[in-house]
């Protein structure tokens, strides 16, 4: 039995390089490979599975605009996932609550793991850093004396 084909993928395609455009796009969106790379890595894995009829220039193409395409979805993915965390953030941030809840509240809000936790975390310091400068909130100080 055969696999069903992916999005975008002619029936000669090989399936290891259309398989494995979520994983790059994912690489590429977090910024830890280039799309030049990621899509030097996809054409040269297809070269070598290609169907021997199959148009090397339209095998190309395919996999170019499936990269572009998961490329975007993912970072719309993130992009989505750290506003939501900004929205759960803010009204603990603007009342004082501890770093914890902060978390806890930006691990809820990413219900998919669309950002690493460190990025989770950058992403409360920003909303720190944005109440600090506006003077939505002040540094608390221990005060000797």
């Amino acid at each position: 039995m055969t696999q069903p084909l992916t999005l975008g993928q002619h029936p000669i395609d090989p399936d290891g390089p259309h398989r494995a455009v979520p994983a790059f796009a994912r690489l590429v969106a977090r910024g830890r490979m280039t799309r030049a790379i990621a899509l030097d890595a996809l054409l040269h894995a297809a070269q070598h599975l290609r169907h021997p009829r199959a148009d090397p220039r339209g095998l190309q193409t395919r996999l170019t605009h499936r990269l572009d395409d998961a490329i975007a979805a993912e970072q719309f993915r993130r992009d989505a996932a750290a506003e939501a965390i900004q929205r759960a953030i803010i009204p603990l941030v603007l009342n004082g609550r501890p770093r914890r809840a902060l978390v806890a509240a930006a691990d809820t809000a990413d219900q998919r793991h669309d950002l690493h936790p460190a990025e989770r975390l950058g992403v409360i310091e920003g909303e720190i850093a944005w109440a600090l400068r506006t003077g939505a909130i002040q540094l608390r100080t221990a005060h000797a004396g």
